[in-house]
């Protein structure tokens, strides 16, 4: 069975792929856009100077 061409399985993969993104562009448009928090990155900041390595 296909769905505008595309297997089934195909289709649930690219649907799902459109509601993710939809809601994840819903969250940040809400909470970093309308309320003003900022988005923490923190844990990106870490260098080679600040691990340890063993």
């Amino acid at each position: 069975m296909t769905i505008l061409g595309l297997p089934l399985d195909m289709f649930l993969v690219f649907a799902l792929t459109l509601i993710a993104g939809s809601l994840g562009a819903l969250h940040f448009v809400v909470v970093h856009v309308l309320l003003g928090k900022p988005v923490d990155e923190s844990g990106l900041e870490k260098t080679a100077d600040t691990r340890s390595i063993r």
